[in-house]
């Protein structure tokens, strides 16, 4: 498969969007160690603004087959989306891979019945353009897993389905560093923070020999293990190999001027 990226940068912009990074992955280091504790809410990018596309979008689950085998009793209603001129504007309805794990701005994460986590781009009938943003961005995130390949810092590529732009990934039971110290903080020790801080900078050092620049590294995109080893994820803002990022940083991160 032929991923297709934005035209590279220019030295002088890469330079500096390495040296934004470095701030960023600093700041989040010393977090680690010290134990600032994260009270941002994490919440969905609102699409561009357009005459046909509303301010807010409202996803509504439709339950897909596999519930059929875990609820046999669910009315077969459940199973159907409401014709198009019952849906109200902004309103989306989406069948269901497994059960709900979490969103982003771009796609769902749902634990499918094998086990494995699965990455589904988020649709738009609203704005097109915007539905083909959030499948370019599962690309551009399978390239970076298929360059990575194997590694203990990454969670494993298990599949990818070019039709459907839906990434398989492997499910982390521990779930990512911000909601485990909301729930587990008291018991973190200073031994375990140390050895995230080390794991966070060998994850880094992974993807920067594949070429890669995360551009959005944050407790959040770092997922836990069962024994607690820290892996970095969700690449799809991601510079590869020289490429434009999709996503952008917070001001505090950015030079003044």
């Amino acid at each position: 498969m032929t991923v297709s990226f934005i035209p590279s940068l220019g030295v002088s912009r890469l330079w500096h969007m390495v040296a934004v990074q470095y701030r960023r992955v600093t700041s989040f280091l010393l977090k680690i160690l010290y134990g600032v504790r994260q009270t941002g809410v994490v919440e969905d990018r609102a699409p561009n603004a357009a005459h046909t596309c509303p301010r807010h979008l409202v996803y509504n689950p439709i339950p897909g087959p596999w519930r059929r085998e875990l609820s046999p009793a669910l009315p077969e209603n459940a199973y159907q989306i409401p014709d198009r001129h019952d849906i109200p504007h902004g309103k989306i309805y989406y069948i269901t891979k497994g059960h709900f794990i979490g969103c982003g701005a771009t796609s769902f994460v749902e634990k499918l019945s094998s086990g494995n986590i699965v990455k589904s781009p988020k649709p738009n009938p609203y704005c097109p353009h915007e539905e083909v943003r959030c499948r370019q961005e599962l690309m551009v995130e399978f390239e970076v897993y298929r360059r990575i390949g194997s590694s203990s810092r990454v969670p494993a590529l298990i599949d990818w389905d070019a039709d459907s732009h839906c990434l398989i990934l492997e499910y982390l039971e521990n779930g990512d560093l911000v909601s485990y110290l909301r729930q587990h903080a008291s018991r973190v020790t200073a031994k375990q923070r140390q050895d995230w801080t080390v794991q966070a900078a060998e994850a880094l050092a992974v993807i920067h020999q594949a070429d890669v620049i995360h551009c959005d590294v944050t407790p959040r995109n770092f997922i836990l293990n069962g024994t607690l080893e820290l892996h970095i994820a969700d690449f799809a803002g991601s510079s590869v190999a020289g490429s434009l990022p999709t996503v952008t940083t917070s001001p505090r991160f950015q030079p003044p001027g």
